[in-house]
């Protein structure tokens, strides 16, 4: 839906759903998956924390990007 683009929306619910795994459910690790081409999901999980670690090749054939980010806090 491209009117709600470029708006931060997702940043920011990338950021309460990290801080709500990590605060709330005392999760130690969160992971996330883009498409390749999809550069504005990247940026976005970028932004919010997690880490790039590698792409990898779906079981449909398309080629998918593979990130996390640690609860440091974890117990």
């Amino acid at each position: 839906m491209p009117e709600y683009w470029n708006k931060g929306y997702a940043t920011e619910a990338g950021k309460a759903s990290v801080d709500y795994g990590f605060n709330i459910l005392n999760i130690e690790t969160i992971y996330g998956i883009t498409e390749i081409d999809n550069v504005a999901s990247h940026k976005a999980l970028l932004k919010i924390g997690l880490n790039y670690v590698e792409d990898f090749e779906h079981t449909d054939g398309s080629t998918l990007r593979w990130y996390s980010i640690k609860n440091k806090n974890y117990e």
